[in-house]
C-alpha cells in the first residue's frame, strides 16, 4: 500500500505533461494572489526579500510571475513531484533559481528564507494544522509568507440522478481556516487575509474530474466505485465554485 504522499507525488508526476495546458483556474488564482500581495507591498515598504522559497511550485508559474514583480536574488523551488520539478527547470533557466524534490511537510529549512510563497499547494499537507504552525514558528524574524488555499469547493448542477453530497464526496476535506486564523499569535505575527470565489463551467461533471486528472490533482481519499459509477452517468452541465482564501503573514517578533 503506497503512502498518502507517494500517491500524491505519483499523481502529479502523471499530470505534469498537461499541467500547464489545463491548469487555468490555478493560474487565475495565482494572478489574484499576486495582486493581493502587490497591494500589501505598496503599503508595507519594509518587506525584506533576499532569499525566496516557492512551496509546491508545480511547473513554476508562481515563481515566474513574482520574479517579474520583485528583483529576487535567489529563489528555491520545492515540489513533491520529480516530473513537476523537471517542468519548472525547463521554464526557469536563470542561475538565481534552484530546485529540490521534497515533501514540504518534511522540509526542514524554512528558517533560511525571508519570503515564502505558495499557490494552491499547502492543502496537500498530510496534517495542515500541524504543518501550518510549524511553518510559522520556523519563519525568520521579519520574514513573510504569502499563499492561497481552497477552503471549499461546491457544485451547482441540475440533475435528479445524483445528490450534491455524493459528488462532493469526491473532493478531499479542505482546511477550516476560520479556526486556524483565530489561533495565530497576533503579538508575534501581522497578517491580512482575503476571500474570493472563482467559477468554472463544464458540460458534465466527469469533464471536471478528467481535467483534475490531467493535471494530477485528482488524488482522492474517498473515491469509491459507487460514486464513480454515478459520475459517469451524469450529463448535466455543472458549475464548480471555488472558495479561495489568500493570506499575507509577517513575523514581527522573534
Amino acid at each position: 500500500f503506497r503512502s498518502f504522499k507517494k500517491q500524491i507525488s505519483d499523481s502529479f508526476d502523471r499530470g505534469s505533461e498537461y499541467y500547464e495546458l489545463n491548469s487555468n483556474i490555478q493560474k487565475n488564482i495565482c494572478v489574484e494572489l499576486l495582486n493581493f500581495y502587490k497591494k500589501i507591498s505598496k503599503l508595507n515598504k519594509n518587506i525584506k526579500i533576499e532569499n525566496a522559497l516557492d512551496v509546491g511550485c508545480g511547473s513554476g508559474f508562481m515563481t515566474s510571475q513574482i520574479n517579474k514583480h520583485e528583483n529576487l536574488k535567489k529563489i528555491h523551488l520545492i515540489d513533491i513531484s520529480e516530473k513537476m520539478i523537471s517542468k519548472a527547470k525547463e521554464n526557469l533557466s536563470e542561475e538565481k533559481f534552484s530546485f529540490e524534490v521534497v515533501d514540504f511537510d518534511t522540509f526542514r529549512n524554512y528558517e533560511s528564507y525571508d519570503f515564502i510563497f505558495s499557490n494552491m499547494s499547502l492543502h496537500w499537507s498530510e496534517n495542515f494544522s500541524i504543518f501550518f504552525f510549524y511553518l510559522l514558528n520556523q519563519m525568520p524574524f521579519g520574514g513573510s509568507l504569502v499563499f492561497s488555499i481552497p477552503t471549499s469547493i461546491k457544485f451547482d448542477f441540475e440533475s435528479l440522478e445524483m445528490g450534491k453530497d455524493l459528488i462532493e464526496e469526491l473532493i478531499n476535506t479542505l482546511p477550516d481556516f476560520n479556526i486556524l486564523e483565530r489561533k495565530i499569535d497576533v503579538e508575534k505575527f501581522f497578517f491580512l487575509s482575503k476571500k474570493k470565489k472563482f467559477k468554472e463551467k463544464y458540460k458534465k461533471p466527469l469533464d471536471f474530474f478528467l481535467n483534475l486528472k490531467s493535471i494530477g490533482a485528482n488524488f482522492n481519499l474517498k473515491k469509491t466505485k459507487k460514486n464513480i459509477f454515478f459520475l459517469r452517468r451524469m450529463n448535466s452541465e455543472i458549475t464548480i465554485n471555488y472558495n479561495i482564501s489568500f493570506f499575507f503573514i509577517k513575523k514581527i517578533r522573534p
